[in-house]
């Protein structure tokens, strides 16, 4: 029997008594389709004769969290799921490619990633809207981790909680940290802060990125050998078996279970034939090459230890033993970031997990990475989580702290110095929920950290 957390109450019973439309802003791995089902539960015993659907979104991974938690409530709860809506069901999950077998009239709808569909101005916005005109629903449940969307609409009741309202013995101990690579991004980023699929390059820039990589991270977990052995690439064809027994080694054994979130299907699927080639059981899972998600179920049963994503791992991934995301996709975009590093909290404070975050060595690019970096970790207290609205920093002034070297320009026969106002921000290496608890009550310091 599925039991609620004392944070999860106030948002349980919310659902208990809708009316109308509500968001759902939970961030990530707070448990929202445990939320939604007992809501669901406690509306039901109210109103018995209504009938619920739930819309999950496009991949089985997602329609999972929901029916393997309904089996739970199977007492209690009526449903069915997928092709088979029988009339007699109080609750029916689908996916959105499952409209044409709804053919009956609901009270209340649930739309999970709401970000995703809701108001997004893709052709899944336009066939999601177009299922619940049909449906004639008069309550709608709009389930989302980050509610930046309806914060810039406005006009909507939003139900917040972020991660700082949850338990520190509900989650890992989090290090998020920036590994640079020679992928040359500049010009590259579209309005959304995603990169270009040009922006990767061809194998060979991945293959250069991966090195860097698995570099640092040896670095990091102190593998034997001093930082200025590994500051020289030609280092590891020095070390017994060379590079791909070292790779081999890092993800396969010390790493634990590892998931690479690529920015484009070619990207991914460079990545995944040089983990392959250096000896690492790896599998690559995207739109042409894993349309059932048979690869996330066997990736959670432990069947190999590296999985490479675009994108799909960031949307209802939920998996406790998952321990590392190397952040290859060069996002600036706060809320994904956010969404990435959330999949690697989930855990017990004794768990050490991390965040890597892929980025470039152009002083530019790699400010804008730590700058954006800084917003997503605000993101995890309620006061900037209920007021970012993807646009805005809150209100908050970010310092330009400029550069002690006043690099000098020509003009004629003469060198002046110019100032410069490159922006510095600090390295991030910290446990994020002591980080936060400690820093982000005195954000509006010029001491604190977090700006």
């Amino acid at each position: 029997m599925i039991q609620s957390r004392n944070y999860q109450k106030n948002p349980i019973t919310r659902i208990e008594n809708l009316d109308g439309k509500l968001v759902l802003g939970m961030c990530p791995n707070s448990g929202k389709t445990v939320v939604t089902i007992l809501g669901i539960d406690a509306y039901l015993k109210k109103n018995p004769s209504e009938k619920w659907l739930v819309i999950a979104h496009s991949t089985n991974v997602i329609k999972k969290n929901f029916t393997d938690s309904l089996i739970d409530l199977k007492n209690d709860i009526s449903f069915t799921w997928s092709t088979d809506l029988s009339d007699d069901s109080q609750v029916h999950v689908i996916i959105t490619a499952n409209e044409p077998y709804v053919t009956q009239k609901y009270n209340n709808v649930v739309l999970d990633e709401a970000h995703e569909n809701y108001l997004a101005n893709k052709q899944s916005k336009e066939q999601v809207q177009r299922l619940i005109k049909k449906i004639g629903a008069k309550n709608e449940l709009l389930l989302t981790g980050t509610p930046s969307k309806f914060i810039n609409e406005g006009g909507y009741d939003i139900e917040i909680v972020s991660l700082l309202d949850m338990p520190v013995e509900y989650m890992s101990t989090l290090g998020v940290e920036l590994i640079e690579t020679r992928y040359n991004w500049r010009g590259q980023y579209t309005r959304s802060n995603s990169l270009r699929e040009s922006a990767f390059g061809d194998i060979t820039d991945s293959e250069r990125a991966m090195e860097s990589i698995t570099l640092e991270i040896l670095k990091k977990i102190k593998h034997g050998l001093t930082a200025q052995e590994f500051n020289r690439v030609k280092t590891l064809k020095r070390i017994k078996g060379g590079a791909k027994s070292i790779m081999a080694e890092l993800f396969g054994k010390i790493m634990k279970r590892t998931m690479f979130v690529c920015g484009s299907i070619s990207q991914a699927d460079d990545v995944n034939l040089i983990l392959n080639d250096n000896g690492v059981s790896s599998h690559v899972s995207h739109s042409e090459s894993d349309e059932s998600s048979e690869l996330f179920d066997n990736f959670k049963a432990g069947k190999f230890s590296v999985l490479v994503v675009v994108n799909r791992g960031r949307l209802g991934y939920s998996d406790n033993s998952l321990y590392n995301i190397v952040d290859m996709s060069g996002t600036h975009n706060p809320d994904l970031i956010y969404q990435m590093f959330a999949r690697v909290l989930r855990g017990k404070p004794n768990q050490q997990k991390f965040y890597y975050k892929v980025t470039t060595q152009e002083p530019g690019m790699k400010d804008l990475t730590h700058m954006s970096t800084c917003a997503a970790l605000m993101l995890t207290d309620k006061k900037f989580l209920s007021t970012f609205n993807g646009k805005n920093f809150n209100g908050m002034k970010i310092p330009m702290i400029t550069s002690t070297k006043k690099p000098s320009i020509t003009t004629g026969k003469k060198s002046v110095s110019k100032p410069s106002d490159k922006l510095r921000l600090p390295e991030f290496t910290n446990d994020i929920v002591d980080f936060m608890r400690n820093v982000v009550a005195d954000s509006d310091k010029p001491t604190s950290v977090i700006k």
